[in-house]
């Protein structure tokens, strides 16, 4: 099969998933109440930053590996993959100014990104074999429920990324586990476990409070004219951020 008809059978059962998802009938007996369930996270959100290491949970630290802190302190945010209307991945694209829309299903857990890309969660899934072998923007996730806590798994995913728009990267062994629990009708708290042993010496989490945005629809960012003016950013060197991390270096 070309690449052109994969993506078109691909996008096609994004669509499928999503309409199927959108049908199902909520899970309380009005609107109201169905905001309100726990367990209910349909609906647009969004939080932005830039800049992770502001939101570490108390005790947590950042703490690079040797060949984490070369590539840290070789960050040129001209090299960002935004600049070329490339995928951010999952940390960024959840915490980027474009904002998302989660739509749940029995099986599954849709998160169509208005920035390019989307993700699908595979309810009591196990991640393939051969996972590493396929890597993707967004990686494969699994998920489950602890009471009424979303717990995504996430591996998987293409190096090529950034955690943030402050410079923080990662290698293909980046696992990712996300907890997410309602704080009220229209908010959560997304809670975000990193662990990635070729750059960071040990794991660490952050938190981010998430909250409904009342727009109408997703509007698509293609931002197809980066493409063109890519070749004329000019470089600008050095990760920034408020909480730097800890490195042999330093």
């Amino acid at each position: 099969m070309s690449k052109p008809a994969l993506k078109l059978v691909m996008w096609s059962a994004l669509v499928l998933i999503v309409a199927s998802c959108a049908g199902q009938p909520a899970t309380g007996g009005d609107a109201t109440e169905a905001q309100s369930d726990a367990r209910d996270f349909n609906g647009i959100w969004q939080y932005f930053t830039a800049d992770l290491t502001q939101f570490l949970l108390p005790g947590e630290e950042i703490s690079l590996t040797e060949y984490g802190e070369e590539r840290y302190l070789a960050v040129d945010h001209g090299n960002f993959l935004g600049n070329t209307c490339q995928p951010y991945g999952p940390n960024r694209a959840m915490a980027a100014s474009n904002p998302y829309m989660i739509v749940m299903g029995e099986d599954v857990v849709a998160f169509v990104m208005e920035h390019i890309d989307h993700r699908i969660a595979y309810m009591d899934a196990e991640h393939p074999d051969d996972l590493l072998e396929y890597p993707s923007w967004m990686g494969h996730t699994t998920g489950r429920w602890e009471g009424d806590t979303l717990v995504l798994d996430t591996f998987g995913m293409r190096p090529e990324t950034w955690l943030d728009r402050g410079g923080l990267m990662h290698s293909e062994q980046l696992h990712l586990v996300e907890r997410f629990d309602k704080t009220g009708p229209d908010t959560f708290n997304w809670t975000v476990t990193v662990e990635d042993p070729e750059f960071f010496t040990k794991p660490w989490t952050y938190q981010l409070a998430m909250a409904r945005v009342d727009f109408p629809r997703l509007l698509p960012a293609r931002c197809a004219d980066n493409e063109v003016d890519a070749p004329h950013m000019l470089s600008l060197p050095g990760a920034d951020h408020e909480n730097p991390p800890t490195f042999p270096g330093a």
